[in-house]
């Protein structure tokens, strides 16, 4: 199930209206950004999600694998892909890889992966962001067999303020959505710079990398 207003959008430019008066927006401003391209690729690939986890092994050994969001898959990187091999430098729990296609031969393997970290998922992911009841946690696509993909907020104030966020990115899309010609610059602009914020906040998680100490 995709994020529906992204999923009916693809000719929905978001920028301002030709007519006079109009506030000037470069809607290409931020295509530089890789963690906000990130989050337009999480919202055309959910739920071909994957999470990054880890689990130990004998003599201290490490084991670094994936698992499918839905099915609950195990599943590894595809050997010819560029994210082959490195795992074990992605955060566990925190990293996630979107993926094109899964195919099963000798194992489940995810072909054309990207890795990304819980916002994009979260504000672009699709289905239903909810309150888990400890308020501490926020679930995404509760609905689904398994339950969903669920984050640790840290606080119900955080929970909210994704909401919050994640409605508001859905109300503009929609608007977008039902007049193509409505200049919605001057809430969109701030709204990105917020969640680009928001990104650069997450740090290396939004990419799902390990900081190493230098």
């Amino acid at each position: 199930k995709k994020h529906r207003p992204i999923a009916l959008a693809p000719d929905a430019a978001v920028e301002g209206s030709e007519g006079g008066g109009a506030h000037e927006w470069d809607p290409d401003a931020n295509c530089g950004e890789q963690a906000l391209l990130r989050c337009v690729i999480c919202a055309g690939l959910y739920p071909n999600v994957a999470q990054i986890q880890r689990e130990a092994g004998g003599k201290g050994f490490v084991k670094t694998f994936l698992v499918s969001a839905g099915d609950l898959d195990k599943c590894a990187v595809h050997p010819g892909s560029l994210n082959f091999g490195k795992l074990d430098q992605m955060q566990a729990n925190h990293g996630w890889l979107l993926y094109h296609t899964k195919v099963k031969t000798s194992q489940v393997f995810l072909h054309d992966s990207t890795l990304i970290g819980s916002i994009p998922l979260l504000l672009f992911g699709g289905g239903d962001l909810q309150a888990a009841k400890n308020r501490r946690h926020v679930l995404l696509d509760s609905g689904v067999r398994d339950g969903g993909l669920r984050f640790d907020a840290q606080c119900e104030e955080a929970v909210v303020l994704l909401r919050l966020l994640r409605r508001e990115v859905d109300r503009l899309l929609l608007l977008k959505i039902a007049d193509a010609a409505a200049d919605i610059s001057k809430t969109a602009e701030p709204l990105l710079g917020a969640i680009a914020h928001l990104l650069q906040l997450e740090g290396a998680r939004a990419a799902g990398v390990r900081k190493h100490a230098v």
